[in-house]
């Protein structure tokens, strides 16, 4: 923003509004993401009943009981940025779209941020991307049909620094978060959340632990902000160190026990031309076929479930709507004609890898092609299933 401010002067902000947008822009940057649950989406996923952590974090911004949205009201009278401020930037809704884009783009700041903090932190060399020419490409300009104000990109400066950018996040996600050993971790993390939260609904199992019960009871639509917010990483690690020891139930204390001593679950990729709709019919053969021969240890076939998952690795890696009208959410590249270009359709290697939103349904042959598979696989317990029996029938055995 400094930059864009240096170069358009009041044409971008008013000096005496800068400031306020600026500090608005970092402070939503650094709350938006407050309402993850522990372990992120993999608790989302299992307990989450539907409610995204983005709701969390909007509750959580908006909500007056919270230390959050006190310090927030605390300090508005100072810098004129309000919770609710906040909680428009979050939900994408706030009146200035080029500061919302800023925040929650396909190009945003918090893309730039995790790209090249995972990218250090995992020893991958992916993530390394030229941040300050790419701010330097930046442009401000209009969309000729309503006059708003968007941020676009050079043409001729950046367009390979943003090819590099939308590049590294694809890889990284490839490399590392749709790692086998992350995915088969996460599935069995899954596992012993849904167990655990079973057992909690029957009451037959009590982890000493008042917020996740009350979590659990409630549902994750009806829970208490309170204690959602005591629920954290090193909250649920304790409950499963404390189960894998100390509980009656086989299941959850051994799925605790390997997690606890990195006995991660094993994978098998399902090739394209085998993934089905119904999920369900796979894994009623692998609990039909695929058990080892001397595996007796379940009282009930059901039990197989905490032991064996379908992990559905699918991303999209640059959303597009394939097609030259509208600009939807892509970004944008500005020619030196002042012309606006979508960059999916600027750039070839964008092209490639562009696919449709989850919303847009394409009838259009041609289009249809460039939807991409998603990476599914089957993730088990080698003390229980067979690798061979599997491979065997993922591959139509």
């Amino acid at each position: 923003m400094d930059k864009l401010f240096e170069t358009y002067g009041d044409k971008f902000f008013k000096k005496s509004d800068f400031e306020r947008a600026r500090l608005l822009v970092r402070t939503a940057a650094l709350l938006h993401d407050i309402g993850h649950g522990p372990f992120s989406h993999v608790f989302e996923k299992a307990l989450g009943n539907g409610v995204k952590h983005e709701e969390w974090s909007s509750k959580i911004v908006s909500t007056d009981t919270t230390y959050v949205n006190q310090i927030l009201a605390k300090y508005e009278s100072e810098n004129g940025i309000s919770a609710t401020d906040i909680t428009l930037m979050i939900e994408k809704t706030y009146k200035d779209g080029k500061l919302v884009k800023i925040l929650s783009g396909q190009s945003d700041i918090d893309r730039m941020d995790y790209i090249q903090r995972d990218s250090l932190f995992t020893g991958v060399k992916y993530g390394h991307i030229d941040q300050d020419w790419l701010i330097h490409s930046l442009r401000l300009t209009e969309y000729k049909s309503s006059g708003e104000q968007i941020i676009a990109i050079d043409a001729s400066k950046g367009t390979n620094s943003i090819e590099s950018f939308v590049l590294a996040r694809l890889n990284l996600f490839q490399t590392v978060y749709y790692h086998h050993k992350t995915r088969s971790a996460e599935v069995q993390l899954s596992k012993i959340l849904c167990r655990m939260a079973e057992l909690i609904k029957t009451e037959y199992f009590d982890p000493n632990h008042e917020a996740l019960c009350k979590f659990v009871s409630t549902g994750s639509k009806n829970a208490a902000i309170a204690d959602y917010l005591a629920l954290d990483d090193f909250s649920i690690l304790s409950v499963i160190n404390m189960i894998q020891n100390n509980v009656d139930d086989k299941i959850l204390e051994n799925l605790c026990k390997r997690f606890v001593n990195h006995k991660i679950f094993k994978s098998v990729d399902i090739p394209d031309d085998r993934i089905i709709d119904n999920i369900a019919d796979f894994e009623n053969k692998f609990d039909e076929k695929g058990l080892i021969s001397n595996t007796n240890e379940f009282d009930r076939k059901d039990d197989l479930k905490y032991y064996r998952g379908i992990d559905e690795a699918g991303i999209t890696y640059y959303k597009s709507n394939l097609s030259k009208e509208g600009f939807g959410d892509e970004i944008l590249v500005i020619m030196k004609s002042g012309e606006l270009r979508k960059l999916s359709l600027h750039s070839g290697i964008i092209e490639a890898i562009a696919e449709p939103p989850e919303d847009i349904q394409l009838h259009d042959e041609k289009t249809k092609g460039n939807i991409k598979r998603q990476r599914v696989r089957i993730c088990f317990d080698e003390n229980i299933f067979d690798r061979c029996k599997l491979e065997s029938i993922v591959q139509g055995g």
